[in-house]
């Protein structure tokens, strides 16, 4: 409101949701009678009962919010990658780049602007999840097929990325989650989980690293994966679910970390790469 001398909601309504025509889209106020609003859930033994109450307050911030239909939704991707009336198309490609640290070096698990950058199977995947007073929400997409995918669902913890992943699934196989593939080379798996488990411990990098991955790898890099990755997964479960034999490519899954393994012909790890699981 000190910028734009405007209410938060008013702002989005002039300047974002009317002009794209996010017809029923607008700021949650739960005292509010608006026609078709959905009621969010939250299991409870074997049934669901009304999610808990949250402060007028909170239900007025920028986070959690917005009240919208898939509809709305619609046209906000509409907006975001053909029309772009308020977005020009050269700030949404900045918007949905990946970006470095401020000491330069890059990130385990991409994040643009406010979007979650990933890929599964070597495909680009543009992303982010949304859970609010029972509610689960999930937008995906797929630029080398144009193709997006929005659920929304009125239950706590209704793990709306599953579905959307599912969806997008159905179109093409390649952006299926990742599960387990057969392992005809687990001894190399074994190997592979000893010096990924090796560099996530801070260890100096040595035998089964090329020089110049060892080199590449250590100092900031290795901190900051051991950073980022030490919630997100570890290597007590480390399963093979993708291999790429022309690139001599391996990915594994660990919790909820994805490592890709790039080794030379003589089998050395030429690079390490983490992302968040698909």
């Amino acid at each position: 409101k000190k910028v734009s001398g405007q209410f938060y909601g008013d702002f989005l309504q002039d300047r974002v949701f009317g002009p794209i025509g996010m017809k029923t889209a607008q700021v949650n106020d739960i005292d509010q009678i608006i026609p078709n609003r959905s009621q969010g859930y939250r299991p409870k033994g074997d049934g669901l009962i009304r999610d808990e109450f949250v402060s007028h307050s909170l239900s007025r911030t920028a986070d959690g919010s917005l009240l919208f239909s898939v509809l709305d939704m619609a046209e906000w991707n509409k907006e975001l990658f053909y029309d772009n009336k308020i977005l020009s198309r050269e700030t949404v490609q900045e918007i949905l780049k990946r970006r470095p640290y401020s000491d330069g070096t890059s990130q385990p698990s991409g994040y643009g602007y406010g979007w979650a950058l990933t890929n599964v199977r070597g495909h680009e995947i543009v992303k982010h999840s949304g859970a609010w007073q029972g509610f689960s929400t999930y937008y995906l997409r797929a630029p080398e097929k144009d193709l997006s995918v929005v659920v929304l669902l009125n239950l706590a913890g209704g793990d709306a990325g599953r579905f959307s992943k599912t969806i997008l699934g159905l179109f093409d196989s390649n952006y299926t989650s990742y599960a387990a593939v057969d392992d005809n080379l687990y001894g190399l798996t074994k190997k592979h989980q000893a010096l990924v488990a090796a560099y996530l411990s801070g260890n100096k990098l040595g035998n089964g690293y090329t020089k110049t991955a060892a080199s590449r790898l250590g100092g900031k890099t290795q901190q900051r994966a051991i950073t980022d990755s030490a919630e997100a997964g570890d290597t007590e479960k480390f399963v093979l679910v993708h291999v790429n034999e022309d690139l001599n490519l391996r990915t594994y899954k660990s919790n909820y970390l994805l490592i890709d393994v790039d080794m030379n012909a003589n089998g050395l790890v030429e690079n390490l790469r983490f992302d968040e699981v698909y």
